[in-house]
């Protein structure tokens, strides 16, 4: 009885331990897209300061 109940705990952990392998690589396969966002985003907020600026420069308050 001890053997079926350790080869049961055995495959569990196994399972479990495969389904969290599987799981972690999925994530890290969709990170790069995240850091693409993520740097297009801040190459947008830079456009939109310089933008801004050059319309000042162009257009001083009176």
């Amino acid at each position: 009885m001890d053997w079926i109940i350790f080869i049961a705990f055995v495959l569990l952990m196994l399972w479990i331990y495969i389904t969290v392998v599987y799981l972690i690589k999925k994530y890290i396969r969709n990170l790069p897209n995240k850091n693409m966002i993520l740097q297009q985003n801040i190459k947008i907020k830079e456009l939109e300061e310089r933008i801004a600026y050059l319309e000042a420069k162009q257009n001083p308050p009176q």
